[in-house]
């Protein structure tokens, strides 16, 4: 009660009272309408935006089975690709002049 008063009388000591209850309600209708603008945000459109992120992701659902063996094997095959350090040489599939000395090699 002490620090109302001590409001009262540092910000409205020379005020109308009507004039004072003119700012305690502009205050209060602010003070209201940013409060339901948080909650409207937070409760409603948030949840709209939640809603439509779930039905894309549904339609993006494959339904068809994966398997699982090709995916590891051809995972491997990935990884063993994108090591820093490869022993092996690397078969390129888009140059023909590899493709022909391996097929005279399986000839031999």
């Amino acid at each position: 009660m002490k620090y109302i008063k001590l409001l009262k009388n540092l910000v409205f000591k020379n005020s109308d009272p009507l004039i004072c209850a003119r700012i305690f309600m502009i205050g209060f209708i602010l003070i209201s309408l940013s409060l339901l603008t948080i909650f409207l945000y937070k409760d409603f459109y948030q949840t709209m935006i939640h809603a439509r992120q779930v039905t894309l992701l549904k339609q993006e659902v494959s339904t068809e089975n994966i398997d699982i063996e090709k995916f590891n094997k051809v995972l491997k095959k990935h990884n063993y690709k994108i090591t820093s350090i490869i022993e092996d040489v690397i078969f390129d599939p888009f140059s023909t002049q590899e493709i022909k000395q391996q097929n005279e090699n399986a000839q031999d």
